[in-house]
Parts: structure tokens; C-alpha cells; sequence
């Protein structure tokens, strides 16, 4: 009986896998069509853009809001604090315990996410898709996919997943992730009406971000669990 629910619990942990690695393969192909589709040059110094029509239209019809930069500022800051408590926590068990397999399965997932997450934010300021909107302190700057949005989204929804399993209360619980997701939620759309980015950076973000939280829930039930297994 044990066998056969580890067994589901495998499945299910490659069931993250795949979905994340569509989510991955989609967020390529939309790079592709957004080097590709309605190609114009609407923004500053004669920028280039893909989707312009409708980034356009979206950018004009919000347009910019001091407030919300600031506060989404203010979210990718609180976001990277959440991260390295994480890490800081797992270093912690790592030097209690003085071996890699008696840390926990979720902190060691988290840290590989995390240092995905790392990488993807690297890439993209090398590789360069388009520029923003505006003009950062009078020159362009890249803005694909949007960061804040990336980190936000990334270790907010981690963090609810993370406490999810571990709070033994389902009202502490539920309080917890319900305001995790509503900081969460008010990241992304609060980046969106800034208006420092495009439309498209935005879902860019989401779509990455979605894949990295599945993939770290794959490595959460499945990968680890199996190294794991090997270490003892």
C-alpha cells in the first residue's frame, strides 16, 4: 500500500513536470511571435515591438502611475528578503544537520527554483527582446520579460505552496495563502498600470513564472525525494 502511494505521488510529480515544460515551450514560442507579429516602431527612440497595436493601445489607454512603480518596487524587494530567509533557513538545517539529506525536500527544491530564477533574469538582461515604454533616466532599457513581475510572481506563489504544506491549521493556513496571493496579485497588475512596462512583458513574466512554480513543485514531490533515496 505505501509502495503504490509513492508510486501516485511519482506520477503526479511528473504530471508537474510535463505541464511545466508546455508552459516552457509556449513561453518560446511566444518570444518567436513577439519578434515576429505587428512589428512597429512605437516606442521611444523609435523602439521596436512586437504585438505593437495592442501593446500600444494597452500602454495609452492605463498609462503611467508613480504610485504603483513604487509599490512594486517595494514588492521585489520584500520578494528577494523572502527568498534569502528561505536560503538562510536551509543553510541553517544544512550546518544543524551537517547532511544534505535531512534538510528539507521543499527548501532544496525552492533553491534550485530559485537559482533558475536567478539564471532567467541574467539571460534576459543579455538577451534583449525589446526595450520599455519609457525612458529610464533618459535611455532605453530592457524590458522583456518584466523582472518584478518574474521575482514577485515566482517566490509569492512558492511561498504560499511552501506554507501550504507545512501549516497544520487550515484557517492559519488558508489566512496565510490568501494574503500571499493578494500581495501576489497586486504585484502583477500593480507592474502592468506603472507603466514602465509593455503588455507583453507582463505575460512574458507570468508565463516563466508559472513554469518555474510548477517546476519546483515537480522537483518538490518527485526529483528530490529520489535523491534523496539515493543519499541514504
Amino acid at each position: 500500500m505505501a509502495e503504490e502511494k509513492q508510486t501516485k505521488k511519482q506520477i503526479k510529480g511528473f504530471g508537474y513536470l510535463i505541464v511545466s515544460l508546455i508552459w516552457l515551450f509556449c513561453f518560446l514560442i511566444f518570444i518567436v511571435l513577439l519578434k515576429t507579429v505587428d512589428i512597429g516602431a512605437v516606442g521611444p527612440e523609435n523602439s521596436e515591438i512586437g504585438f505593437s497595436t495592442m501593446n500600444k493601445f494597452i500602454f495609452d489607454t492605463l498609462g503611467q502611475s508613480e504610485f504603483w512603480y513604487n509599490f512594486t518596487k517595494i514588492m521585489g524587494y520584500a520578494s528577494i528578503l523572502i527568498a534569502v530567509i528561505f536560503m538562510c533557513y536551509g543553510l541553517y538545517q544544512l550546518i544543524k544537520y551537517r547532511s544534505l539529506k535531512n534538510v528539507d525536500g521543499d527548501l532544496i527544491a525552492m533553491a534550485i527554483t530559485f537559482v533558475m530564477l536567478a539564471f532567467v533574469y541574467v539571460l534576459f538582461e543579455i538577451v534583449k527582446i525589446n526595450y520599455r515604454p519609457v525612458l529610464v533616466d533618459g535611455a532605453l532599457e530592457v524590458s522583456f520579460p518584466s523582472s518584478h513581475t518574474m521575482l514577485n510572481l515566482t517566490i509569492f506563489t512558492i511561498t504560499a505552496m511552501f506554507f501550504s504544506k507545512k501549516i497544520d491549521n487550515i484557517w492559519v493556513r488558508r489566512i496565510v495563502v490568501v494574503v500571499i496571493s493578494l500581495l501576489m496579485i497586486l504585484s502583477v497588475v500593480g507592474r502592468l498600470l506603472s507603466g514602465v512596462h509593455w503588455f507583453t512583458d507582463i505575460l512574458g513574466a507570468v508565463m516563466i513564472s508559472v513554469f518555474l512554480c510548477l517546476f519546483y513543485e515537480f522537483l518538490s514531490k518527485t526529483f528530490y525525494r529520489e535523491i534523496k533515496r539515493g543519499l541514504n
